[in-house]
């Protein structure tokens, strides 16, 4: 059997093909068209993407910088769409609001327009997820990818931000967010303790100045929680919360939630070690900017940064002064609650062994295959194979062992579903055997001769820092 014809069986197994012996290279746009993903017009933008469920919309934008335009639950934009971006068409100037991100750190980082409002390249990967990516940037000398993945059941989106140094020499930047959302709410950021700023945050003054003890009427800290209740004096502010989340109460009476992920071992190369940044500027916008740690990217590397939104259903105060702020922190761990375990199963991973029908697998032919999972959905290729297979999983985790059903929409397989039964060894270790008939989940986690069952175990690739080792920490 050639090695080909192995790793596309395997392929093909894997995302549990059964009777398919070849990697068939088809389109998906007819299934993908069905799906809740898709190419639209939105305003002037030709070529906008929108995912939706029931209750969300995600509107995203390659043709200017590679954005979010719209972020709704029920009909309602949490993002500051202009009057300007409403208006433009292809040939104007470019617009830039919404919903962006962009790389730092903002003090040294040179101009950018390829990656601000250049044209990016936007794909559907999947049902509710899609991918845009810049041109190479000759003066960062990166080249960015966005992924966004839009859960099924809830407002959750991922955004990801990778950055790929395409330079001949090592770089050093951040990922920067940039997210203009409605004016006029209330900003809603954990203190950690301790802060490295008396008053928990700082305050950009005229200049470069950063003042470190800053005083304002609309700014206080209350119950652990530090409240931004309207415009500052001065529009840019500092923190350097390491509790992984803010929220924005907006007029509307929704709470947009962002979490991600903070780094207290790392260098945080934004002006002042700064993780979280709001800007407010003139008229009815505000910046909510978290802030990742500091890349250092070999030629060749990348690194990625996760942002985990969420838009909740949470009353404005009539006077917009009274929030509740253990409300609102009992929202947020809730939802951070209720994804945790399918968190402990997304990531990318890599199967280490593998025994189809009794027969253990070769070791090259499992290294072959990479498998991404994220908010419902997977995505696997094969290293020399061009089409990845694509689709989604839900799980059942009343059931003792968890069970998982795995539906192809893209690929070799689509159109297919399948059945498994899974389980977690430790966080990084995970075990599924699969029924390769799709009749019934096994029983138990065999796959002795004679029968139709594919067992393999993965291991999560480390998610680790490109610098995580310093010589100035």
């Amino acid at each position: 059997m050639s090695r080909q014809f192995t790793v596309v069986g395997v392929l093909t197994l894997l995302l549990l093909a059964g009777d398919r012996g070849r990697l068939g290279i088809e389109s998906s746009t007819a299934v993908l068209a069905a799906d809740p993903a898709r190419f639209v017009k939105y305003f002037g933008y030709e070529r906008a993407i929108e995912l939706r469920n029931a209750t969300t919309r995600v509107v995203l934008c390659p043709q200017v910088g590679g954005r979010i335009l719209e972020y709704s639950l029920n009909g309602t934009n949490s993002l500051y769409l202009s009057d300007e971006e409403k208006a433009w068409k292809p040939g104007d100037r470019p617009q830039s609001s919404a919903g962006r991100f962009d790389i730092g750190p903002e003090l040294v980082i040179p101009p950018r327009p390829t990656l601000w409002s250049g044209e990016w390249t936007g794909e559907v990967t999947g049902p509710r997820s899609a991918r845009l990516t810049s041109p190479k940037d000759a003066a960062t000398g990166v080249q960015l990818v966005r992924d966004f993945v839009l859960e099924e059941k809830s407002s959750r989106l991922l955004c990801t931000q990778t950055i790929h140094n395409v330079s001949e020499s090592v770089k050093e930047w951040c990922h920067w967010s940039r997210t203009f959302a409605t004016g006029e709410g209330i900003c809603v950021i954990p203190v950690s303790e301790p802060s490295r700023f008396p008053n928990k945050y700082v305050m950009y003054e005229e200049g470069s100045l950063i003042n470190a003890r800053p005083d304002d009427d609309n700014i206080r800290v209350r119950d652990g929680f530090l409240e931004i209740l309207g415009a500052p004096r001065k529009p840019k502010l500092g923190f350097d919360s390491y509790a992984g989340w803010m929220a924005y109460l907006t007029t509307d009476n929704l709470l947009f939630v962002k979490t991600f992920k903070t780094y207290p071992d790392r260098v945080y190369n934004e002006a002042a070690g700064l993780t979280i940044s709001v800007w407010y500027p003139e008229g009815p916008r505000v910046e909510l900017e978290p802030i990742g740690p500091r890349e250092r990217l070999q030629p060749g590397d990348s690194a990625s940064f996760t942002e985990e939104w969420w838009l909740l259903p949470q009353k404005f105060p009539a006077d917009r002064r009274d929030v509740d702020l253990q409300e609102i922190s009992r929202q947020v761990a809730s939802q951070i609650t209720a994804t945790a375990d399918a968190r402990s199963y997304e990531g990318v991973w890599k199967p280490i062994a593998a025994v189809l029908s009794g027969k253990r697998l070769s070791d090259w032919t499992v290294k072959a295959i990479t498998m991404k999972t994220a908010a419902g959905q997977y995505e696997v290729t094969v290293e020399g194979e061009i089409e990845p297979d694509r689709g989604t999983y839900s799980v059942d985790v009343s059931t003792s062992p968890k069970r998982m059903t795995i539906t192809s929409t893209s690929g070799p397989n689509r159109g297919k579903t399948f059945l498994a039964i899974f389980e977690m060894k430790d966080s990084v270790s995970m075990r599924v055997c699969y029924d390769l008939s799709g009749q019934e989940f096994p029983a138990d986690f065999t796959a002795p001769p004679g029968t139709s069952r594919y067992l393999v175990g993965y291991r999560r690739q480390a998610d680790l820092p490109s610098d995580n080792v310093d010589d100035d920490q």
